[in-house]
């Protein structure tokens, strides 16, 4: 997500045991976590190492072309309804889509289309924000379809995974929230972490606030949480 800082090493065993609360305190200990680090850490465990967490990316096209020019060619459909591109073979038998998409064509076997993706009648309109509201939360939206009304399925992850690994969100968008991937009643906490940065544009990918300050070390950081630790603890003693 961002690159490595070779300058700036990272024991991230140790960064890792972050709770939930030492994560949103990063910005009061002036020190932050690049997501390099993770990324790192991880390609250092152990071979063979496993884990039960499993990642679902999202390439949310809001606005995209029509189905018709993309996945879904529709060939013997009268001439008003097809695309205006012709259908290519893919990699699975009996599976045609676009010919501007030969390169997905070709890799067609390592993945899945569902065609049969639709709305309901009594779902009323399902104009962009609309459809977003019964994409990611399963039910049509509300007076206003730019906020939610019922929670995403992203923030349904957050509120059941999120221990799993408290040191890091486990939903997270990028650059940030459409409509229909808000929290509603189960509450902000299990909304998005937003980025605000878009990889799309040009210069680095680099968050503001995860990389490790000018002159603080590992062991700083560490020193500065046993700090944190200590007047907590003070603080509750005296209650």
């Amino acid at each position: 997500m961002s690159r490595p800082d070779q300058s700036l090493p990272v024991d991230f065993s140790r960064v890792a045991r972050l709770h939930r609360r030492a994560f949103l305190q990063v910005g009061l200990l002036g020190t932050g976590l690049s997501l390099a680090d993770v990324l790192q850490s991880k390609a250092r465990a152990a071979p063979g190492s496993r884990t039960d967490q499993n990642s679902v990316i999202i390439l949310w096209m809001r606005g995209g072309p029509s189905q018709h020019d993309m996945w879904d060619p529709k060939p013997a459909a009268p001439v008003e309804i097809r695309g205006d591109f012709a259908p290519i073979p893919t990699s699975v038998p009996g599976i045609q889509v676009c010919e501007l998409l030969p390169r997905s064509a070709r890799i067609m076997h390592k993945w899945s289309i569902v065609r049969s993706l639709h709305h309901r009648p009594e779902d009323g309109n399902v104009g962009h924000s609309d459809g977003d509201q019964i994409c990611f939360t399963g039910y049509r939206a509300g007076s206003n379809p730019e906020v939610n009304v019922m929670p995403s399925c992203g923030s349904i992850v957050a509120r059941q995974k999120q221990g799993q690994n408290p040191a890091l969100p486990a939903y997270v968008m990028i650059p940030q929230m459409v409509p229909g991937t808000g929290a509603a009643w189960l509450g902000g906490a299990y909304n998005p972490f937003e980025t605000r940065l878009d990889p799309a544009n040009p210069g680095p990918f680099e968050l503001p606030g995860f990389r490790l300050t000018e002159g603080v070390s590992a062991d700083r950081l560490a020193q500065r949480r046993t700090l944190l630790g200590a007047l907590d603890q003070s603080t509750r003693s005296e209650e």
